[in-house]
């Protein structure tokens, strides 16, 4: 089924009134910028003011859908990295989203933790030994530190949580 000009005006009233996402279908995106690719084919056939406003509503309708969606996939993937719980109704290209951001999250979370034990085990070294599998630039770490630039197969030693960081993106191997 297509999607309708009162559909988008009754999704983004939807939107704007609750913290839930509503349920969409997969192609929900494609159907919309059909509707809109239509409006706008229709007024480089026949111009008037009236479908020309209408066209220009439309998408600022579909543009406000799209940026409310974003901000509560936002909240909800803080959600989702805490706790594991499930999302329906997102289209593909939004689950991806909130699966990346996500792993972003999860991985800010271990970085945490990894300082946390860190600090715990104070008094120990802990530094890994790391070959590096690929040029690495300058980067900050995750304690405010500064490390880099690395060439590819150097040998370095860094702090445990910036070690552990590099082996899970599988820029670095144990030496």
């Amino acid at each position: 089924m297509d999607v309708t000009y009162e559909e988008l005006r009754r999704l983004q009233n939807k939107e704007k009134a609750g913290s839930a996402l509503e349920e969409l279908s997969d192609d929900f995106y494609a159907k919309a910028w059909t509707l809109v690719s239509g409006m706008r084919s229709g007024l480089e056939g026949e111009f008037s003011l009236v479908k020309a406003r209408e066209y220009e509503n439309a998408l600022k309708i579909l543009r406000d859908i799209y940026l409310k969606r974003e901000s509560k996939i936002l909240l909800r993937a803080i959600r989702v990295a805490r706790t594991g719980e499930e999302v329906h109704g997102l289209t593909s290209e939004e689950n991806r989203l909130l699966q990346s951001i996500v792993g972003l999250l999860k991985e800010s979370q271990d970085g945490f933790e990894g300082l946390a034990r860190n600090g715990r085990e104070a008094g120990t070294k802990n530094e890994i030994e790391l070959v590096l599998m690929a040029d690495l630039p300058g980067f900050a770490g995750l304690d405010g530190g500064e490390f880099g630039p690395y060439g590819k197969g150097e040998r370095v030693k860094l702090p445990a949580a910036e070690a552990e960081r590099l082996l899970r993106r599988k820029a670095a191997m144990r030496a």
